[in-house]
């Protein structure tokens, strides 16, 4: 596994989810957590991801699904959170924060958006803007 230094974060559990998900209740599952965990050693919510992991399948993939539905409940509140005609300021790139301003495109928001060196995330927040017509 290489860490992955393009993908938001949320991108990130999601794919770990997946990855993890065939190994519950197996004999290779600490194995793989400790894979996924010294590839991403900082990253709080995968410490999650892996101690989730050990619960009884069912208990696992409860908490999985809990997981992805704070995620749609973060972009719930960020849309309503952002107001009609307003200017958002990002650097680099989010998938939660792409997912919210594509959400918002009806209100016409500016996104002033950096490209941040030397990965370019911010340019791909860009094109995902640039398609759902929000003004940059």
């Amino acid at each position: 596994m290489q860490q992955d230094r393009v993908s938001g974060a949320s991108e990130i559990e999601q794919k770990i989810i997946e990855f993890i998900s065939p190994y519950l209740g197996t004999e290779e599952l600490f194995e793989k957590c400790r894979e996924l965990l010294s590839t991403y050693p900082s990253m709080g919510s995968l410490w999650n991801i892996a101690n989730f992991a050990f619960l009884h399948e069912e208990g696992a993939q409860r908490h999985f699904n809990e997981m992805i539905e704070a995620g749609k409940q973060v972009v719930y509140q960020g849309v309503h959170a952002v107001k009609k005609h307003v200017t958002v300021l990002t650097h680099s790139r989010s998938a939660t924060l792409s997912k919210i301003l594509l959400a918002c495109a009806d209100k016409g928001i500016t996104v002033i958006c950096s490209e941040s060196r030397p990965g370019y995330e911010g340019r791909k927040l860009a094109g995902n803007c640039q398609r759902g017509e929000l003004r940059l």
